[in-house]
């Protein structure tokens, strides 16, 4: 009898288990295809976008460039000063009015961080999970503003946590939540997704609202986004003139 016993609650710890698993296959599923679909989604090898950032009561101009598997760019006009960060997918470079510093490791990985963010609103996640080593599991779900989401947690490889909160109506993401070092303090950051439009098939967030600890920090107004342009790997090399 207690064999039986132990038996039984094996089968409903394993049914539980595969009903958890496909609920969250289900969920990027669901916002793969509401995105665009996997196959398009798939075929993004790089973008070039250009954008209207207010922060702190500034007006920022910025262009950005990214190219698979790991390069990302970014030039920004701030007070009058000209700025370009570069990612080369080892090593980060930074230019102040033509002037190239390379960071070190630590500074590189906090600038691969902070441009991987920058770049979310194209740059799904969700997509190929797995072979990315990428964990992902049901964290719950939340009511927002008379809207329900499902929660999905999302760990990479590298241990660091994120949350996305996925419209349990449409599919379509409308936050991500996750932790990051501004000058050395961590802050709780919440990057929303706003005005969607076609781009290629697929649906793009034109506005992302950046808060931090609930307080908005930043506002990106995308002009335009273009994918598959043509990115020497030179344009994510910086070199001293």
């Amino acid at each position: 009898m207690k064999t039986n016993k132990t038996l039984i609650i094996i089968a409903l710890f394993l049914a539980f288990a595969s009903m958890s698993a496909k609920d969250v296959n289900s969920i990027i599923e669901k916002n793969l295809l509401a995105r665009g679909g996997k196959k398009n989604l798939e075929g993004i090898k790089s973008s070039e976008a250009k954008v209207n950032m207010t922060a702190m009561g500034m007006e920022m101009p910025m262009k950005l460039y990214s190219k698979k598997p790991a390069k990302a760019r970014m030039e920004m006009s701030v007070m009058g000063q000209n700025m370009i960060t570069a990612y080369d997918g080892v090593k980060a470079y930074v230019s102040q009015n033509g002037t190239v510093m390379e960071l070190d490791p630590e500074q590189s990985e906090k600038v691969k961080e902070q441009m991987k963010s920058q770049s979310n609103s194209y740059e799904n996640p969700l997509v190929n999970y797995a072979e990315k080593g990428i964990k992902i599991e049901l964290a719950g779900a939340e009511t927002i503003d008379g809207e329900d989401f499902d929660i999905l947690k999302i760990t990479d490889k590298e241990g660091k946590i994120s949350k996305i909160f996925i419209n349990t109506k449409t599919g379509i993401d409308f936050k991500i939540n996750t932790k990051q070092q501004f000058q050395d303090v961590e802050k709780d950051v919440d990057i929303f997704f706003e005005d969607n439009k076609n781009v290629d098939g697929i649906l793009v967030p034109h506005k992302m609202v950046i808060k931090t600890d609930g307080e908005e920090f930043a506002v990106m107004k995308f002009e335009y986004i273009k994918f598959n342009v043509n990115l020497e790997d030179s344009l994510f090399k910086l070199e001293s003139k």
